[in-house]
């Protein structure tokens, strides 16, 4: 599960600032953002920490897959798939109902009553 981390709010004025210039520059305001804050902080003390912390987060990933997701996965996939083919299935007798007598949803499900059991 992924760690997570303080979000400062900006002012509103920084904001305000910050969509008025990215609308300018025609880009995001959060690459805006970044490239400001890349560009004020990049020799400073706390950037030299922060890459170095970032960079043991890195190597301290798992690089192997997990098997248990594997099968997980394929459980999943299976489960969907079986939802799917009930959901047309059920589609196919909604549009084939030759129950004159059952005009309503109500009336088929009641004579349908099999179908999903």
């Amino acid at each position: 599960m992924p760690q997570k981390h303080y979000t400062p709010p900006l002012s509103r004025f920084n904001v305000c600032a910050l969509y008025h210039e990215a609308k300018a520059r025609g880009i995001p305001m959060t690459r805006l953002a970044n490239h400001l804050l890349e560009a004020a902080s990049k020799e400073s003390p706390g950037w030299k920490v922060a890459q170095a912390r970032e960079a043991m987060r890195v190597r301290e990933e798992p690089t192997v897959p997990n098997p248990a997701w594997a099968a997980a996965d394929a459980q999943v996939r299976q489960a969907w798939a079986d939802l799917e083919r009930l959901q047309a299935q059920y589609g196919l007798e909604a549009l084939t109902n030759v129950e004159h007598l059952h005009r309503t949803m109500r009336g088929f499900k009641v004579a349908q009553g099999k179908l999903g059991q």
